[in-house]
């Protein structure tokens, strides 16, 4: 841990991933999230670990996709839900805007949805975008 540190890497909420991790994680529900279920169904799959990195690992990942996607590749992103705009953990329609450029990608859809947990489930943002 003390590597990731001195090397900047971000790890919000870094404690209560490594507990979660030391077990079943709780959004380990045994089945495919519902919206992914969906996009398979269509054809398309992703996974949903935007909403736990930090800005400037949220920013080395969109040029990462840049960089491998093809035109019209979709990138698809179930996350957790930015309680407020200050809050470093979760995600946000406006600040997926930001971060994907439109002369690079194309807002496909976005909807409120829920990130289903083995206890419940939390309020989430579920988006597709298309690499231009």
């Amino acid at each position: 841990m003390a590597d990731a540190v001195s090397a900047g890497v971000e790890r919000p909420l870094g404690r209560v991933y490594d507990a979660a991790y030391a077990g079943v994680p709780n959004w380990d529900i045994g089945r495919p999230q519902r919206p992914f279920v969906r996009l398979v169904e269509s054809g398309v799959l992703d996974s949903a670990m935007f909403h736990v990195l930090g800005d400037r690992e949220r920013d080395a990942f969109v040029r990462e996709l840049d960089a491998v996607f093809e035109s019209d590749g979709l990138y698809c992103v179930l996350g957790d839900r930015r309680q407020d705009d200050r809050d470093v953990y979760g995600v946000s329609v406006p600040e997926l805007r930001e971060r994907f450029p439109a002369e690079r990608w194309e807002f496909v859809h976005a909807e409120e949805a829920a990130f289903e947990r083995r206890w419940g489930a939390t309020p989430a943002v579920f988006a597709v975008l298309r690499r231009r």
